[in-house]
């Protein structure tokens, strides 16, 4: 299954619709617990904009 990410805004992604937000302390915290495949997305997607 594809994982879809999308920006809601600066500090908050969908991914596969699911809400992620980024806390005071710069940590990404998902509202709903994500699947491994969708954690490992996430985590490929944040290295991405890192570069």
């Amino acid at each position: 299954m594809a994982v879809i990410i999308s920006p809601l805004n600066d500090d908050q992604l969908f991914v596969n619709n699911k809400i992620v937000e980024r806390d005071n302390n710069g940590n990404w915290i998902a509202r709903v617990e994500l699947t491994s495949a969708e954690h490992k997305a996430f985590q490929k997607h944040l290295k991405s904009l890192m570069s």
